[in-house]
């Protein structure tokens, strides 16, 4: 195990928050009084949701109330291609009032964990082959599970680092977007030896070398190989 900085810690991940599988799709719920809408894995890409092709299912009120979803909460691709499981992205609110079914896993971060950070994490985890690694595979789809998620390792800095982190991570983001040579439709080089703030790629940044691109924007570079 890697040594962490003073103030960090390394726990599970139903530890730094909470987890839960989705509503299970059945005819049964195809009418009804209650038809509201809910989010799939079509929906949810990397660090995005995709509103524009919504589902509906019959929800009785305390159903709804269970698997509604709040702003801040991350999903994850339960059931996957072994590269994309896990994919995650943040519930920011938008498409409101809506659910989510068991394609999908829910994550709440508790008062220890930043959103973003948790985003981070399990951004970090999806490309570095991490949550393949903890999947079970049927018939060429891979399933990560609640149980599975629940034993990942999980990275904890103090709430201040975490910040610092994200907005290093954003900082970059911003940066690649402005730039004119970004290259985000290429794969990550194998290598990175001389990092340059505005000159990754979506691909880099979101790649195993994540951690190489945070601490050129960081007071101290040692901190940052830390996300698993």
């Amino acid at each position: 195990m890697t040594e962490l900085p003073e103030g960090w810690a390394e726990v599970r991940t139903d530890e730094a928050g909470g987890i839960d599988l989705g509503r299970q799709r059945s005819p049964k719920y195809h009418d009804g009084p209650n038809m509201k809408p809910y989010l799939r894995v079509a929906n949810v890409f990397e660090d995005r949701i995709d509103a524009s092709d919504l589902k509906t299912m019959h929800f009785e009120p305390a159903d709804f109330e269970r698997f509604k979803l709040s702003p801040g909460e991350v999903l994850l691709n339960e059931g996957q291609s072994p590269e994309w499981l896990g994919r995650p992205a943040i519930y920011r609110g938008d498409p409101p009032d809506v659910a989510f079914t068991n394609s999908l896993l829910r994550f709440r971060s508790s008062a220890a964990v930043k959103p973003e950070w948790a985003l981070a994490v399990f951004r970090h985890h999806m490309h570095s082959g991490r949550f393949a690694r903890e999947s079970r595979i049927t018939t060429n789809i891979a399933h990560l599970s609640a149980r599975r998620l629940s034993a990942v390792e999980f990275r904890l800095p103090p709430l201040a680092e975490q910040e610092r982190i994200v907005a290093a991570i954003e900082e970059a983001f911003s940066k690649q977007s402005s730039s004119p040579t970004s290259a985000s439709s290429r794969p990550p080089p194998r290598s990175l030896k001389s990092p340059r703030p505005g000159k990754w790629s979506a691909s880099v940044i979101c790649g195993r070398s994540l951690w190489l691109m945070v601490a050129r924007f960081g007071r101290v570079q040692a901190a940052f190989p830390y996300f698993g």
